[in-house]
């Protein structure tokens, strides 16, 4: 269900989710224009997206657009963005790297088990006819995109989800590639996310504890 809200109360949950405030509440994302996924956030592109502060340097931007949700991250590293959907019964890691990988998880009897391993897809670089395809296919197929590292600015990244369900229900990692590595988290904060770094880092887990009341909870608005 989609619904309008007035901006004061859009600007009170950003403020409340920039300190970790209580996930379960919703967030509301709003309606912008559809960007570029090349890798580079441009200023015009993304002006009009919600901004969450991931660190000091580092920011999360989401909107959604044309039945899509955007979401795109600057760091000040090279990094590798792994954010968390659910859909349906199942919780996916949507990994974009070197490659792009969607590995998932189905829950029984409060445990969650790895379904699903990465298979690795849309290495190449670039926008040829090949790797464009390539990227189509993988959205078609998997619901998502994401821009892979060396593809526009070593520290930016996009990403596009279907929003084929609503509301949505989702975690951010962004694990960032400094000495010691770095993991940086929304809506929870990062000394709890780090149970879930062999998640982003590899090989990741058969089994994982989600605590699902505490993802955020997106809610695409008209505005």
């Amino acid at each position: 269900m989609r619904c309008g809200a007035p901006f004061a109360l859009l600007l009170a949950l950003v403020m409340a989710l920039s300190g970790f405030g209580q996930a379960s509440d919703p967030v509301l994302v709003p309606l912008g224009v559809e960007p570029v996924l090349d890798g580079t956030i441009v200023a015009d592109e993304w002006a009009d997206a919600m901004m969450v502060e991931l660190s000091p340097e580092s920011t999360l931007f989401l909107k959604h657009a044309n039945g899509y949700l955007f979401l795109a991250f600057r760091a000040t590293t090279m990094g590798v963005p792994s954010p968390l959907l659910v859909r349906g019964d199942e919780v996916r890691v949507l990994n974009a790297s070197a490659a792009l990988g969607t590995a998932i998880y189905a829950e029984e009897g409060g445990i969650w088990g790895l379904t699903q391993a990465f298979e690795w897809q849309c290495r190449r670089q670039g926008f040829s006819t090949s790797a464009v395809a390539e990227r189509e296919r993988f959205l078609a197929q998997e619901g998502w995109l994401g821009t892979i590292g060396y593809l526009g600015a070593r520290t930016e990244f996009e990403y596009m989800i279907l929003l084929d369900e609503e509301p949505v229900r989702l975690l951010v990692l962004f694990m960032e590639a400094t000495d010691p590595l770095q993991l940086l988290s929304w809506t929870i904060p990062p000394d709890e996310a780090s149970q879930y770094l062999e998640i982003v880092t590899g090989p990741i887990p058969d089994e994982a504890t989600f605590d699902l009341a505490r993802w955020a909870v997106l809610i695409p608005t008209e505005e």
